[in-house]
């Protein structure tokens, strides 16, 4: 059912409809609630309040009319008629229930000990007066007398029963009578029936739920509906008893003198509002309590009403709005089938026609706009869809000539010969900017690997462009150098679109393991050993190819171990992504080159591609990626000769040096030449670190260790002293003249001439090694 739009606005209107009903009636129940409360105390308090002053202007009156006779007596001197006295003590005082006149022992006009007259009203409103006193009557013990006596001063009485003589629970008011010599012989009172004040209290009742009851100075009730409460329970005796505790916070504020209103819980659960003001001169307490469910009754009753006016109005409303939804919607679906219909193809299907100029006519015109745009698109995808597809397959064309255009494996490469060569290209689009090439001449192997700038076809173009150079020019010259100097000029010549490439050209003899090469702006080869170790090659900074057509390139060299091998990469496997954007790292591949020893070159630069696939774990591709790695197998030779020196750092010590030297030429047989040669080199570097590796003063130790095979001869020097890599000095430009030439240099430039390898490696433990390779 609820499918149909048509239904859901009707459901719609309808539910934000009924909220605002009843909002609107929640916030009337609201508004009249607090209303009819406010109201509730106004009333209430004004009920109680009159009724507290009226009681204290009849107690005030007792009090002024007693005060005043009494003081008549004294003053008088002599002993008026008085049963008279009282007896218009009552008529003036209507509210004087009884009166009476008690005389010290033996003080009466007839000198009795007991003596006390007595008069009240009976139900006619005659006056009858009485004795009273004696062993039945004892009033010298009556708290009203007693007190009065003991203080000399008037007062009202606590409530209490008077047996024998007004027979009632009452109160009275005494004031002592004094002789001429201010002696007290007698006390004139007036008695208040409580019954009064009870029945008074039964008649406010502002509801006809509510009651009222009236508390004494300590809590004692004095009137209420349960007559067995009254002079029997405080208010705080049955609180206790009831477990309800905002009933004894009522009477706490009650007996504080405070006045207003109090929610409190009833002793049958429900919240009820408490009335309370105190009584003037007595320090009673009156005190209304009105049931909540009785104060909003009509409030809820109107409420209910309301409620009940308001689902008629829904249901009525709600079929007015299902008919004007429904017409008003219908061209809606009449729109829903005719787009079905276009959908299918169908796109002259004939719309429904609108007579209202509104929103609907506004959509049936939409309507019309999209048949014509997409008959039109269509026809427009059809032609770049086919031209896509043509696009498409002279991109799979350029990517198959350009992976055709890369070196086959040459089967002198394979295994068993003195070098393992393997390489892999992974495009990030269908044709890319990453190249690698190596060729064959002379028992020299060339290689190389590189970046272009870029990417797709641009790059692709330059890609097969350089890879043409550096085959070509691979075949008239055997510096990595010359052939970097060749690429660069013919890249930076007519270089309108600013491209460069970077690029790493390796030479390897075959047949002694020595490598020269030369960098241009490329990452940094990694040099895995046969045990496991790996380090990034040393090398010397130049420039990419294309950036400076008259750059002039510098090249270096070093021998390769048996066994060890040569990772060659681009930028997209050391830069390759993760999903977070983390790249795979230059420290991440030497750890896991290190892992490459026993690998041989197919099986290690596979592996590499591998775990640089798992690192992306789905993340896009964004840059080509390019691997070459090459493992040297060449046999250097059986060990002929290994000894070892340590030396101090001092200028003395040179002597056991000579002597080192001419025992390793004589050891292995070099000739004189040769000798010389190795003599200077090692010479230098050891002169090198007396003078600048230790501070003036300090002792130290330079170990030189020598091993000399068939094919290479090695030495290791070793010390403790400053850090300092003698291959990154700047190279010495040997075109100046000496005054042009700055001061120093010429000690590793003489090392690098007389010596195939010269490497430096600042060890974990603080140590300088510096290895010089040699071959013979």
């Amino acid at each position: 059912m609820f499918r149909s739009f048509s239904t859901r606005l009707s459901v719609y209107i309808l539910i934000i409809s009924g909220m605002v009903f009843c909002f609107a009636t929640a916030m009337f129940y609201s508004y009249s609630s607090e209303r009819e409360e406010k109201q509730a105390i106004r009333y209430t308090m004004s009920l109680i309040n009159n009724m507290s002053l009226s009681l204290g202007e009849t107690l005030e009156q007792i009090e002024n009319e007693l005060n005043y006779t009494g003081q008549f007596i004294t003053d008088s001197g002599t002993n008026p008629n008085l049963p008279a006295t009282v007896e218009r003590i009552i008529k003036n005082i209507p509210s004087i229930m009884g009166s009476g006149i008690a005389f010290e022992p033996y003080c009466s006009p007839s000198g009795d000990e007991y003596c006390m007259y007595y008069t009240n009203l009976d139900s006619t409103g005659n006056a009858h007066t009485k004795m009273l006193g004696g062993k039945d009557y004892d009033y010298f013990e009556m708290p009203w007398y007693k007190e009065t006596i003991k203080s000399g001063k008037p007062g009202w009485s606590k409530p209490y029963f008077d047996k024998g003589g007004g027979n009632r629970l009452m109160i009275t008011y005494s004031v002592p009578l004094r002789d001429k010599n201010d002696r007290i012989y007698a006390v004139i009172t007036a008695d208040l029936f409580l019954n009064e004040f009870s029945s008074q209290l039964d008649s406010l009742k502002p509801y006809n739920d509510s009651y009222t009851f009236l508390l004494s100075k300590n809590g004692t009730f004095l009137a209420h509906r349960d007559k067995k409460l009254v002079m029997a329970s405080t208010i705080f005796s049955i609180s206790e008893k009831a477990g309800n505790t905002s009933f004894a916070e009522l009477g706490r504020k009650m007996l504080n003198g405070e006045s207003g209103t109090y929610v409190i819980t009833n002793f049958d659960g429900d919240h009820a509002l408490a009335f309370f003001t105190p009584v003037p001169i007595l320090g009673w307490s009156i005190c209304n309590i009105c049931p909540y469910d009785t104060i909003l009754g009509h409030v809820r009753y109107t409420a209910l009403l309301a409620l009940i006016v308001l689902m008629c109005c829904l249901l009525v409303l709600s079929v007015g709005i299902r008919i004007m939804v429904k017409k008003q919607t219908r061209p809606l679906e009449m729109f829903a089938d005719a787009a079905r219909k276009v959908a299918n193809g169908n796109f002259n299907e004939a719309l429904p026609e609108i007579s209202t100029k509104d929103e609907m006519l506004t959509l049936r015109d939409s309507f019309a706009y999209m048949q014509k745009s997409l008959a039109k698109y269509i026809e427009d995808l059809k032609i770049t869809t086919a031209e896509n597809e043509r696009i498409k397959n002279e991109l799979d064309i350029s990517r198959n000539i350009q992976m055709d255009m890369l070196p086959f494996d040459l089967p002198e490469f394979s295994v068993g010969q003195d070098v393992e060569l393997a390489a892999e290209l992974v495009p990030a689009k269908q044709v890319g900017g990453d190249l690698y090439s190596y060729s064959l001449r002379d028992n020299k192997l060339f290689f190389a690997i590189g970046d272009v700038s870029g990417k797709s076809i641009p790059a692709a173009l330059v890609m097969a462009v350089t890879q043409s150079r550096f085959s070509s020019v691979c075949n008239y010259t055997d510096s990595p150098a010359e052939i970097m100097n060749f690429i660069n000029k013919q890249t930076s010549d007519k270089n309108t679109r600013c491209m460069f490439v970077t690029m790493f050209a390796g030479v390897l003899d075959l047949s002694n393991g020595k490598l020269r090469y030369c960098n241009a702006g490329h990452e940094l080869p990694l040099l895995v050993t046969a045990d496991g170790r790996s380090a990034f090659v040393d090398i010397r900074k130049n420039l990419p190819l294309g950036v400076c057509g008259d750059f002039r390139y510098r090249e270096s060299s070093l021998v390769l171990e048996k066994n060890s091998k040569i990772v060659l990469y681009t930028d997209g496997v050391s830069e390759a992504e993760d999903k977070k954007h983390c790249l795979f790292s230059r420290d991440r591949l030497q750890e896991l080159a290190g892992r490459l020893s026993d690998k041989n070159a197919k099986e290690s630069a596979n592996i590499i591609l591998q775990a640089v696939k798992n690192y992306a774990d789905g993340a896009d591709q964004s840059d080509d990626i390019a691997v070459m790695v090459l493992t040297y197998k060449g046999d250097r030779g059986e060990l002929i000769y290994k000894d070892e020196l340590v030396m101090k750092n001092s200028a003395d010590e040179l002597k056991k040096l000579y002597g080192f030297i001419g025992k390793v030429a004589e050891k292995c047989k070099f000739d004189p030449k040769l000798s010389n040669n190795v003599l200077l080199a090692v010479e230098e570097a050891v002169i090198n670190i007396i003078s600048y590796a230790y501070d003036k003063n300090t002792v130290g130790y330079i170990d030189i260790s020598v091993q000399c095979t068939s094919s290479v001869l090695q030495f290791h020097i070793k010390d403790s002293g400053k850090p300092f890599n003698p291959c990154a000095s700047k190279a010495v430009d040997t075109t100046l003249t000496v005054k042009e030439r700055p001061i120093g240099g010429l000690g590793i430039f003489l090392m690098e001439k007389l010596m195939d390898e010269v490497s430096y490696q600042r060890t974990k433990d603080g140590y300088n090694c510096l290895c010089l390779k040699k071959l013979i």
